[in-house]
């Protein structure tokens, strides 16, 4: 049960036709959690609001609901995160609660919604 990670691409660059890295998105096994993974991602500023990190989500959570040893996958967005909870909502996760002061973010603790989705083994 290894971390999966894989960079986001355009189907074409701005100018040159070619593919480039938007971002990247990331499923980590939550250690000692037993069936449980966490998703993660990111988009650079200029490439956001294109639908990049909703796809990407949709594909990589296709694969993990299938995955053996997952039952239970998570995500965390900061409130503030509208673009990154519609995300999360369009790939079928559910916004489970408000966690409070649950994680530090450049030496601050910042609240985060839980959203997830179940395996159908759940």
């Amino acid at each position: 049960m290894g971390d999966t990670r894989v960079p986001l691409f355009t189907e074409r660059g701005p100018s040159d036709g070619t593919d480039h890295a938007v971002g990247h998105i990331g499923m980590f096994f939550v250690a000692g959690a037993g069936a449980r993974a966490s998703i993660g991602y990111w988009v650079v500023p200029s490439e956001r609001r294109k639908g990049y990190a909703a796809e990407a989500l949709r594909v990589l959570t296709a694969w993990a609901v299938n995955h053996a040893d997952v039952d239970r996958i998570e995500l965390y967005v900061e409130p503030w995160n509208e673009g990154s909870w519609r995300a999360a909502e369009s790939a079928g996760y559910e916004r489970e609660g408000l966690l409070r002061a649950w994680e530090r973010i450049d030496g601050e603790p910042r609240d985060m919604f839980m959203y997830a989705r179940l395996t159908a083994r759940a």
